[in-house]
């Protein structure tokens, strides 16, 4: 039985520094990994790419052009050359299109790229090196062969479209299940590769920043006409609660993107009570251990529904300038849940006002 193994190395492409595969007797290297060019419509452009063979075998190397698609989370594919609109597939020429490679040995393999003159935006393709084994029509077992690819991204620049839209913004547990993720979903509307940057942040239903972050700092790229989800972790000092979600994107365009939504953020599930007795440590002596004596948790002594109506009130009130009465509902709210640290900033922070206005009045 003979079986084709494909390793697939090209799908980092967009970001690694550098491009090789190593496979038993099979080791290739291609430079450079990644090709950025900026083309005017009707030009024509030539470069080289080097493909090293650091394997102990000759390498029977066959070239060929393929697409570049991405999938909302950011995994690439590579469908047939010519498959996807943005693809320049149809504009490249390579030369050799197959060759042998003794070991320590290189090859330069010429790309001439011919850009059609009503072309317009950003133009993806990835040329790949595939090694093709050895005729063995009376062999048995497994053939293995591999690919390594260079990625080539054309910008034409001049009547190119940059339009985004940004069609998610929420809240959702983490895949390893330990957190909490912010996902922003990005739709590329036009025919220029965006790479967006922007902030995110956290506000509670006073108004007060909790958390403020940004969100692809590496420049990960949404191709043309594609949607891509960013996730971004919640930190851990984040409170279960009520929360106003507020992104702001620069995508490139002329105008910034911004979305608001509501977030309800629910504290981890706590160990179930069979499992939790299994965890008991029981030390040497064989009976329980002893919790270490210190200050108690302070658990709410109000339901959350009762405590998310004091904050409401308490907020209400300070809005319309009355930080006497604001002052007493934190108290109350702290009172019925002495760990809230919402109840604890909005607390200090009428102190600080009532505060304020009385040294004020006392200038005047």
């Amino acid at each position: 039985m003979t079986r084709n193994a494909y390793i697939l190395t090209a799908a980092a492409l967009l970001l690694a520094p550098a491009a090789g595969l190593a496979q038993g007797a099979i080791s290739l290297n291609v430079w450079p990994p990644k090709i950025e060019l900026t083309a005017m419509p009707g030009e024509s452009r030539t470069g080289i790419i080097n493909v090293d063979n650091k394997g102990s075998a000759v390498a029977r190397v066959a070239a060929y052009i393929a697409d570049v698609g991405m999938d909302r989370s950011g995994n690439l594919s590579f469908p047939e050359g010519g498959s996807l609109p943005f693809s320049c597939e149809p504009w490249l020429l390579i030369n050799p299109e197959q060759f042998n490679l003794a070991q320590g040995s290189s090859q330069q393999v010429r790309y001439t790229l011919r850009v059609p003159p009503d072309a317009a935006g950003s133009y993806l393709a990835s040329i790949f090196f595939q090694t093709r084994p050895e005729d063995r029509p009376f062999a048995t077992g497994s053939a293995i062969s591999a690919r390594i690819g260079s990625m080539l991204i054309v910008t034409v620049p001049g009547g190119g479209t940059k339009s985004a839209e940004l069609i998610s913004l929420g809240a959702r547990q983490s895949p390893d299940g330990k957190g909490t993720q912010v996902e922003l979903g990005i739709r590329n509307k036009g025919n220029v590769m965006l790479r967006p940057s922007g902030t995110i942040e956290i506000k509670s239903e006073a108004g007060w920043t909790v958390e403020k972050f940004s969100f692809n700092a590496d420049k990960q790229a949404v191709l043309p006409f594609s949607e891509r989800l960013f996730p971004i972790p919640i930190s851990a000092t984040v409170e279960p609660g009520a929360y106003r979600l507020i992104s702001t994107v620069d995508y490139g365009g002329r105008e910034l993107l911004a979305a608001e939504t509501k977030i309800n953020l629910v504290a981890a599930t706590p160990l179930p009570a069979a499992k939790a007795a299994k965890a008991v440590d029981k030390g040497k002596t064989g009976r329980p251990k002893a919790e270490p004596r210190g200050e108690p948790a302070r658990a709410p002594k109000a339901s959350q529904e009762e405590i998310s109506a004091l904050l409401a009130q308490g907020t209400k009130l300070y809005s319309a300038g009355d930080y006497q009465q604001a002052l007493a509902v934190w108290q109350r709210a702290l009172k019925a849940d002495p760990g809230n640290s919402t109840a604890s900033r909005n607390l200090a922070r009428t102190r600080e006002k009532i505060e304020a206005l009385k040294k004020a009045k006392q200038g005047g």
